[in-house]
């Protein structure tokens, strides 16, 4: 986690601060608990799936913006920083930011196509109800406070991608705008 913790801040930038509360199944490693040392360092043991545990996290945030991470992601310098700036200048609580990333064995994968987060480009995501126009976002930035007035994500599917698709959908029902990191964020091992 201290890897992660790192990349974090050099993806956020000196200008933000930053929380980071890990939400898992397993105890914290002895390397690691030096972090709670932190104030922005929160870790909450839960036997939940992945949805349940971003939804207590969600619940646990302070900050203006809430965002989750891939269990197989690093972080990009100054990525983060770069949502950040987008959402304050927009200032709009409905603004939900894709965040762009690389995916592919041992990190050596590359962009995902834009296309790829229009939610009919997926043939699961060809349903009733959802709208050509529609995006979605595996891993997504909101204002804290939207996201909690939405009820964060529903927990029906054990994984959290299909719950966070349903977030991104009720908001931009709700006149939201899905909005693009304007880089790749991180890079996922696949």
């Amino acid at each position: 986690i201290k890897g992660f913790f790192n990349g974090l801040a050099e993806s956020v930038g000196s200008e933000y601060n930053f929380e980071l509360i890990v939400v898992s199944p397993y105890p914290l490693l002895k390397e690691d608990e030096h972090l709670f040392e932190y104030e922005n360092f929160k870790f909450i043991k839960d036997l939940g799936s992945p949805s349940r545990c971003l939804m207590v996290g969600s619940l646990l945030s302070n900050s203006k913006y809430f965002s989750w991470n891939s269990d197989d992601a690093q972080l990009l310098p100054d990525g983060l920083n770069k949502c950040i700036k987008i959402m304050d200048e927009r200032d709009n609580e409905k603004d939900i930011m894709a965040i762009r990333y690389y995916e592919g064995p041992n990190f050596s994968g590359s962009e995902l196509p834009l296309d790829w987060y229009r939610a009919r480009f997926h043939a699961d995501q060809r349903v009733l109800g959802v709208k050509n126009d529609w995006y979605l976002a595996p891993v997504a930035m909101f204002h804290t406070a939207w996201f909690k007035k939405i009820g964060g994500i529903k927990c029906s599917y054990e994984h959290a991608n299909l719950n966070n698709h349903i977030a991104c959908y009720k908001t931009q029902f709700l006149g939201g705008t899905m909005l693009f990191s304007p880089t790749p964020i991180m890079s996922c091992d696949q």
